[in-house]
């Protein structure tokens, strides 16, 4: 990989981190000065306004890539790249580590939220979206 295309992948990585961190952070300090309505239609507006900026871009055309064999070896040509890259097989393990957690903290919102407020309560989906964009447990 080049540096010119690590550096790319780079950005992008540290614009989506960004982004998971500002975006919920951003809204709640909206939604104090601003209508919920308001705020929805501003999304809707950024919403359009991201696809047109997305068909702008100009994609450069593929290389041909040579597709011999099966229909085993073609579908399964990916995470066989994938898994002989020492680097990514490694990413892999630590991305299945964080989903692992992830599912952790979704899961015991839950449990606790129902233990704290009853099994009717209306806070979970609040409770989930809170821990999720702070990246930790309800206590």
């Amino acid at each position: 990989m080049s540096s010119q295309s690590f550096w790319r992948l780079s950005l992008a990585r540290l614009a989506y981190d960004l982004e998971s961190l500002a975006s919920p952070t951003l809204a709640a300090l909206l939604l104090a000065v601003v209508s919920y309505h308001d705020l929805f239609v501003g999304t809707v507006v950024g919403f359009l306004g991201s696809a047109l900026l997305v068909r702008t871009v100009a994609l450069p055309s593929p290389k041909p890539v040579d597709l011999r064999g099966g229909i085993y070896e073609r579908t399964t040509r990916g995470i066989r790249i994938y898994l002989k890259t020492p680097r990514l097989r490694g990413l892999l393990a630590f991305n299945g580590a964080v989903a692992a957690a992830g599912a952790m903290a979704i899961v015991n919102t839950v449990c606790k939220c129902r233990v704290n407020t009853g099994p009717s309560a209306n806070s979970i989906p609040l409770a989930n979206s809170v821990g999720a964009s702070f990246g930790r447990q309800l206590e």
